[in-house]
């Protein structure tokens, strides 16, 4: 191993006449890195898990704004973590409604949810599959009380 300003390279040595050699260049954020077989093309890798929590499942609907004839849309961001987040969007700007824990029930499919701002909400079957009535007072929207969709993220 050697170390650079750069990160870490590590020369990976064969064992057998057979194999070939290669080298690891580890960037000194330690998020990226690079494999280069010997008499190869280099393949760049990205540490997924260091950059944070991944987005599993959503959960989407929509609230109206008091005194406005429109909409705001409402999404829900369930993490593989454990932690969710929801946010309200309308006129371009976004505003963070509620955060907290989720987990999957045993049937694989009824999710509960311990939010801080909502409190104990536990999913269940909406018109439009596995939802959450998502009930919860906003000071910027007033009294929140949509169905929201839950899906796999993409």
């Amino acid at each position: 191993m050697a170390e650079g300003a750069g990160g870490y390279e590590y020369t990976l040595t064969p064992d057998s006449d057979s194999d070939t050699g290669a080298v690891v260049a580890v960037a000194s954020d330690e998020q990226t890195c690079t494999y280069t077989p010997e008499d190869g093309e280099a393949v760049s890798m990205t540490n997924v898990r260091a950059s944070g929590p991944a987005e599993t499942m959503t959960m989407t609907g929509t609230t109206p704004i008091p005194g406005q004839e429109t909409q705001a849309d409402i999404k829900g961001s369930l993490y593989d973590d454990g932690t969710v987040k929801v946010v309200a969007s309308a006129f371009g700007s976004e505003i963070e409604l509620d955060a907290g824990t989720w987990s999957m029930g045993d049937d694989g499919y009824t999710v509960t949810f311990q939010f801080d701002n909502a409190g104990e909400l536990v999913s269940g079957l909406g018109e439009s599959g596995a939802a959450l009535q998502y009930v919860a007072a906003s000071e910027m929207l007033g009294d929140i009380d949509a169905e929201l969709v839950i899906a796999i993220a993409e």
